[in-house]
């Protein structure tokens, strides 16, 4: 599986949902209707679930597959999910120059805060396939907590990721967070993410969404409150990150959705409407 692709969403086309809905009318009781319902109600598709998809087109076999692929949407679903995997593939698997800065504003000594040399190149837009395109990892279900981390003047500690063999997203800009180990309380793994990527003992934090995007990965989002401004921290990064940076939620404005994991901006703007309650 393309490692950079894992947690992607995709918007499903208008057209595709009404051919959706009008088969689940004319077919109410057959197998699959779950699965059609989900579809236009959530009204996206994951990589890991359009990738299933794709496997049982490859393999149907039988009434009862026919009917299923019916109400995922036939062919138009069909050629949906391979234009946009090859369309996804292909653009992993080249490098693409950065056209624009982070922010006009971080150049301002006045309004940057401390940065740990965080400079985007064109290299930070290369993406390499560093996992196998294998099914059977997706059977696995990946925990992480994420901290979205403020200062006491709304400003948001956002990490720029390592590269390094086997890291995922190189270079791309990232929140705080990691893995939830076995057993582990994610309120307990936030805080320890934290301290390990960052130095920072955090105390007021709460978790503010717990989200499931597919089968295989479930977020738990937390928000911390600092009590005081961003210069009086010392962020001390781990190997997993070379450069950090605190931005304003106005300077969050100027930052390319291509320089950053997926979802990075959406969870900070919630986070943001969360932060006085």
């Amino acid at each position: 599986m393309n490692s950079q692709l894992y947690g992607n969403t995709y918007p499903i086309p208008e057209y595709l949902l009404k051919v959706i809905n009008a088969k689940l009318i004319s077919s109410p009781n057959n197998k699959g209707i779950k699965r059609a319902k989900n579809l236009i109600k959530n009204g996206t598709l994951s990589y890991q679930q359009m990738k299933r998809i794709k496997n049982f087109y490859d393999h149907m076999n039988g009434e009862n597959d026919i009917l299923q692929f019916e109400l995922m949407g036939g062919d138009i679903m069909k050629k949906f999910v391979e234009k946009t995997l090859l369309g996804e593939r292909t653009r992993t698997s080249i490098s693409k120059k950065v056209t624009e800065p982070i922010t006009n504003k971080l150049n301002d000594p006045n309004t940057r805060a401390q940065t740990g040399h965080v400079t985007l190149t064109e290299e930070d837009d290369v993406e390499t396939d560093t996992e196998p395109d294998n099914e059977d990892v997706e059977g696995e279900l990946s925990r992480n907590a994420l901290v979205i981390i403020f200062d006491n003047d709304m400003r948001v500690l956002i990490l720029k990721r390592s590269s390094y063999p086997d890291q995922w997203m190189p270079n791309k800009l990232s929140l705080v967070g990691g893995g939830i180990e076995d057993s582990e309380d994610p309120l307990v793994a936030a805080k320890r993410e934290s301290k390990e990527e960052t130095g920072i003992e955090l105390e007021n934090i709460k978790e503010f969404f717990v989200i499931q995007r597919d089968e295989t990965n479930v977020e738990h989002l937390f928000i911390a409150k600092l009590p005081d401004r961003y210069d009086t921290y010392n962020v001390t990064l781990d190997k997993e990150n070379d450069g950090y940076m605190w931005v304003s939620s106005e300077e969050l404005t100027n930052l390319n959705k291509n320089q950053t994991v997926p979802n990075l901006l959406d969870y900070i703007r919630i986070a943001i409407t969360k932060y006085d309650e």
